[in-house]
């Protein structure tokens, strides 16, 4: 784990809700990322899915959930990031997948939610960063909102390692 990211994680306070177990049905949606590739979230059934989703606000919190993850899992899972971009106006959208473009991770999906489809699903708090785990039934098995800490990394680390131990 990179030294800034330990920082990053140290310093930050507590998440703003815990993680919590539903068991709902994930709901089904169909978006692009920022290389114009569809991702339907029904077409990944059979695979641990982990979403990090925010508003602009939320971005960087996003990118330590999301290297975090990567590090501890890495491709045990499938991981991808949502951006609300439903205050963008119709001109300046051009402007938002060009920013979104240069400043997503390399090789991770970063979705264009410009009708907010993900945050109303699952109803999500834009202004920060949300993290959902749905396991390989389809089934949400967790879901945060708020910065990454210590205390909400190893609350996401112990829902995904019992999802794993499942034999999901």
């Amino acid at each position: 784990m990179s030294i800034a990211l330990i920082v990053t994680i140290l310093a930050s306070p507590a998440s703003f809700a815990k993680i919590i177990e539903s068991h709902s049905i994930a709901l089904n949606f169909s978006l692009k990322d920022q290389n114009d590739k569809l991702l339907e979230l029904s077409k990944l059934r059979g695979k641990i899915i982990v979403i990090t989703a925010s508003g602009r606000k939320g971005a960087d919190d996003n990118k330590v959930w999301g290297e975090a993850i990567g590090k501890e899992y890495g491709d045990k899972l499938f991981y991808f990031g949502a951006a609300d971009l439903r205050g963008v106006p119709p001109i300046f959208r051009w402007f938002a997948l060009q920013i979104t473009q240069k400043t997503a991770p390399p090789g991770i999906s970063v979705l264009l939610d410009w009708e907010g489809k993900i945050f109303k699903a699952y109803d999500l708090v834009p202004e920060v960063s949300n993290v959902i785990v749905i396991d390989k039934y389809g089934k949400i098995r967790a879901k945060e909102a708020g910065k990454c800490s210590k205390e909400s990394l190893q609350r996401l680390f112990i829902v995904l390692d019992k999802i794993m131990g499942e034999g999901n």
